[in-house]
């Protein structure tokens, strides 16, 4: 924690020993809470509240680890461990999301061991649907917890059963008006959330899709299917209860509940941002396209938000001549830029 008009050092936590591929990376500050995962092996050490060091363990050598930091002293409130019991670290945990509400704490990622569980209460037990080769055929899974104590409340997984295919990233935000769960990620071959199992169509497909009633099957499922990759992530909770989420694609995509999707130039990708209400009704779609010859053009979609007031904001990054989406080409200064963009509600 950095200070505000300084940028001095206020306070800082190390996490060891880490998985060397995956660091610190989802964190969420909000109510007061601080919440952040990161890789872990067998074993990971931290400071916790009385100023002593705490441990928690897997059960692999790639699982991941969630906890809760007081803000203000940076030490560790509690500590939860998601893992499977393979011990190969070609059978991953990943956690990929993190998402504060008033009451939880919700964790989204993949595994692909043969059973999620946590560590050290052992209260979460998602069996892995499909076959287990090696982390070649991951499943997705969402996990929530008691913010006040990191205690798992419930847990869902979902994967290919029937074939050979997996799921990628998987990103979720809990909503505290609605009291659903918005999922998105991608996935190759089939995928079943409880409703039923849906066959991708292209190269990989992106998905968003409401847990209203949590752990059974969904409310409403979205798919974006065209011929290339297709790709969500992250999804945001608005406070009204609709949702708003990051597409990352190289395909020309049908419209969806009468709205016309930006096309990508062949070759080419397009960072999109879509807004959904309560119903997973589409209400707007608009981002980033390549403009100019596709082989100098690069677009990296990295994260989304939403204000109180319901607005969103993206940002990501860009080379050769893009359209931020109002029509104007934008080209960098030097090899590379940033972009940022604010859509209204």
């Amino acid at each position: 924690k950095l200070d505000r008009k300084t940028g001095a050092v206020l306070w800082s936590q190390a996490f060891t020993n880490g998985r060397f591929t995956t660091g610190t990376t989802p964190l969420a500050l909000a109510y007061g809470h601080l919440v952040a995962s990161c890789g872990m092996g067998a074993s990971q050490s931290f400071v916790g509240a009385d100023g002593g060091t705490g441990a928690i363990t897997a059960n692999q050598a790639a699982a991941a680890s969630v906890y809760e930091l007081d803000p203000a002293t940076g030490r560790v409130n509690w500590a939860r461990g998601i893992t499977t019991y393979e011990t190969d670290a070609g059978t991953p945990t990943q956690v990929s999301s993190v998402d504060v509400t008033a009451n939880n704490v919700v964790v989204a990622g993949t595994f692909a061991g043969s059973q999620l569980i946590d560590t050290p209460a052992h209260a979460i037990d998602v069996p892995h649907v499909g076959t287990v080769v090696n982390g070649n055929q991951a499943n997705g899974f969402v996990v929530e917890l008691a913010v006040a104590n990191g205690a798992p409340a419930w847990a869902k997984g979902f994967g290919d059963a029937t074939g050979p295919g997996t799921v990628g990233k998987t990103f979720a935000s809990g909503s505290s008006t609605s009291g659903g769960i918005v999922v998105g990620g991608n996935f190759t071959g089939n995928v079943d959330f409880g409703a039923g199992p849906h066959a991708s169509v292209g190269l990989q497909d992106g998905f968003v899709v409401l847990l209203a009633n949590k752990a059974g099957a969904p409310a409403w499922e979205k798919y974006f299917d065209g011929a290339n990759v297709n790709d969500v992530g992250p999804v945001r909770t608005e406070p009204c209860g609709g949702s708003v989420f990051l597409l990352y694609t190289g395909s020309t995509l049908a419209s969806m509940d009468g709205v016309t999707f930006p096309a990508p130039q062949s070759g080419g990708n397009a960072a999109l941002v879509g807004k959904l209400d309560s119903a997973g009704k589409l209400l707007w779609v608009n981002g980033v396209t390549p403009g100019g010859s596709p082989d100098t053009n690069g677009i990296n979609p990295y994260d989304v938000a939403v204000g109180q007031d319901a607005h969103s904001v993206t940002v990501g990054n860009f080379r050769g001549t893009i359209d931020l989406g109002d029509g104007t080409p934008v080209s960098p200064l030097g090899g590379s830029g940033p972009y940022m963009i604010r859509y209204e509600p």
